[in-house]
């Protein structure tokens, strides 16, 4: 998501705007000078969950900065400690206060962690968050179907915006980059590349065992690329399976890593139980790549099963594992590629986002 934040606020610049970013740092705040529109708070690492950090005091510093700003509207992220500190700052100034809800906690603290500890926080944590976005002026989400979820949860209107990606960063070929001579990957080795979090929600155990059956049939090699806490798990699995060899868990890949490997995939997969429209699958669309995704959350709102990408039913390895095999047999998927590439374009651009944003923070003002 921040990436997708620091692209969306270069946009509205581009379009003649003044966005600004308040977010965690270090332990010390600050931030990278070249980004004046960035504001880091103080923060430490979430101990329930080490991947995050969070700022726990940033609320009189955000209060500070946002009056020096005059800032006109407050579009708060994350219902937690950087959210609620918008979410007081437009309240103290009395701008409108703009809510986009992006994550289905529940569905997350059965995915990262059993202790009863982490799960008693998450189910406060739900009540907490749509208590705030209840109180906010407008409410967006990019899905249709966590849209209608979420206006029957919280008795309010709540407006759909997607979520956009740079098209043409994402279409333009990458020269100079062979991600098979990085990663050493064999030339007749199909490419099947999952890239996200490594929690159970996503659905990489079940790629793991879908693609156990995918190599005895095929020449492919399986990509893992992101952290979280399953790592070790799914690491240890793909050596029981006994596909180790034709298995490589990235970490963390880097932005300027991204586009050649989302590129030079044969498919990109994602199962998962409760995404609401994973930006992942957008950017694969963009670059062309066949994707794969579950019928679950806000994927099929996304992916037109047989027209712009696949679906599957999420946690079922077999019917994956043929649809993998499908892909990556040699079929012709050009009208595929074609249909969703002019999908992104047409409905996922970071102008299309940007501009519909735009449009609710002007009502909004107005109202």
């Amino acid at each position: 998501m921040a990436h997708f934040l620091g692209s969306y606020c270069k946009e509205l610049a581009r379009l003649g705007h003044e966005p600004h970013v308040f977010t965690t740092g270090g332990l010390l705040g600050g931030g990278n000078r070249e980004e004046s529109w960035v504001h880091r708070f103080r923060s430490v690492k979430f101990p329930l969950y080490v991947q995050y950090r969070i700022a726990p005091a940033p609320f009189l510093g955000a209060l500070r900065a946002a009056r020096k700003l005059d800032v006109d509207v407050v579009h708060i992220q994350t219902p937690f400690f950087m959210g609620t500190a918008g979410f007081i700052s437009g309240k103290v100034m009395e701008v409108p206060i703009v809510g986009t809800y992006h994550t289905n906690f529940l569905e997350m603290s059965e995915s990262v962690s059993d202790s009863k500890v982490f799960k008693g926080f998450v189910r406060f944590a739900w009540k907490y968050s749509t208590g705030l976005y209840r109180r906010c002026h407008v409410l967006t989400t990019s899905s249709r179907t966590i849209a209608e979820h979420l206006r029957r949860l919280m008795r309010r209107e709540v407006l759909t915006v997607p979520h956009g990606v740079d098209v043409e960063r994402f279409g333009r070929p990458v020269e100079g980059v062979d991600v098979r001579e990085i990663y050493g990957i064999p030339s007749d080795k199909a490419i099947v590349t999952y890239l996200g979090r490594l929690t159970r929600d996503k659905g990489v155990h079940t790629l793991l065992d879908a693609f156990s059956e995918v190599r005895k049939k095929a020449r492919a090699c399986l990509v893992v690329a992101g952290l979280g806490p399953e790592k070790e798990a799914l690491e240890k699995r793909s050596v029981e399976l006994g596909m180790a060899e034709d298995t490589r868990f990235l970490g963390y890949v880097e932005e300027a890593e991204k586009v050649p490997l989302l590129q030079q995939s044969n498919v990109v997969v994602l199962v998962s139980k409760a995404d609401l429209v994973p930006l992942v699958l957008i950017e694969a669309m963009a670059c062309g790549t066949p994707v794969i995704g579950s019928r679950a959350g806000g994927i099929p709102n996304l992916i037109e099963d047989g027209e712009t990408g696949f679906l599957v039913r999420e946690g079922d390895p077999k019917e994956l594992s043929e649809k993998i095999l499908e892909v990556i047999s040699g079929a012709d998927l050009e009208g595929v590629k074609r249909k969703a590439k002019e999908l992104v374009k047409r409905e996922f651009s970071m102008e299309v986002s940007a501009r519909a944003f735009l449009d609710i923070y002007r009502k909004a003002s107005k109202s």
